[in-house]
């Protein structure tokens, strides 16, 4: 079997690193996992490449490249993936292209009526194919 060509240098206590991980699996790029918490050899590679700082993630690539605390969007640069489209995509097909919240608030962008429901604080109703009105439990 082909190893992977990532190696993501991190601790399973560290947000960015479940990210950056969940970022991967839901690409469906292999890589190698290093928990540097039970890992000394992996630990000393992060502060080799990082000025002796102990920063994760840390992800190295077969390019001998390496990304320190990526944002979804670096990694989708660096390995070619066109990301946002993907999911403007799908917000556009769940959410209208506007959204009304409560009496003064519109959102022109289904980003935002997006983040909200994320947020849990409102649910969605849909009126017609045409509008989606975000309401406050």
């Amino acid at each position: 079997m082909e190893q992977p060509e990532i190696t993501v240098y991190g601790a399973p206590w560290c947000p960015d690193c479940r990210q950056s991980k969940q970022f991967l699996g839901e690409q469906r790029i292999r890589f190698n996992w290093v928990n540097i918490d039970d890992d000394e050899e992996g630990r000393n590679k992060v502060q080799e490449l990082n000025d002796v700082k102990q920063i994760i993630p840390t992800i190295v690539f077969e390019d001998g490249s390496i990304l320190v605390e990526p944002s979804n969007a670096d990694l989708a640069a660096k390995l070619g993936i066109n990301h946002k489209a993907k999911r403007a995509k799908a917000i556009e097909r769940s959410l209208s292209a506007s959204a009304t919240v409560g009496p003064c608030l519109e959102f022109n962008s289904p980003l935002g009526a997006l983040s909200l429901l994320a947020s849990g604080f409102f649910t969605q109703t849909k009126k017609n194919d045409q509008q989606s009105t975000l309401k406050w439990p």
